[in-house]
C-alpha cells in the first residue's frame, strides 16, 4: 500500500476557562492519505485495510507524540476512541 502523505496539524489553545487563566491546551490531529486499492470498483469486505490501518496508527501516533513533545495528558482517550472505530468500521 502506498501513502502518499501524512499530515499532522497541532492546535494551541490561549485563554480562561471560567473566568482563569491556565495553562495553554496542545491539540493535534495527524493524518494519512493513501492510494485506494479498491479503486474503480465495490467491495463489501474492508477486512483486508486492518492491517493498513494499524501500520499507519502506528506512524500517526508517534508524529502526534513528536509533535508534543512526549507530552500526554489526555491522549488515552483519544487512542480509545479510534480503536473503537476501526473495530466498527466493518459493522456499518
Amino acid at each position: 500500500m502506498n501513502v502518499r502523505k501524512y499530515y499532522t496539524i497541532k492546535e494551541t489553545i490561549r485563554g480562561e476557562t471560567y473566568g482563569k487563566s491556565g495553562e495553554p491546551i496542545d491539540r493535534v490531529a495527524a493524518m494519512a492519505v493513501f492510494d485506494n486499492p479498491f479503486t474503480g470498483e465495490f467491495v463489501e469486505d474492508l477486512s483486508s485495510l486492518f492491517e493498513l490501518g494499524g501500520e499507519i496508527a502506528m506512524q500517526l501516533s508517534d508524529d502526534a507524540v513528536r509533535v508534543l513533545h512526549g507530552r500526554l495528558q489526555v491522549m488515552e482517550r483519544a487512542l480509545s476512541w479510534v480503536q473503537r472505530e476501526i473495530l466498527n468500521m466493518g459493522r456499518h
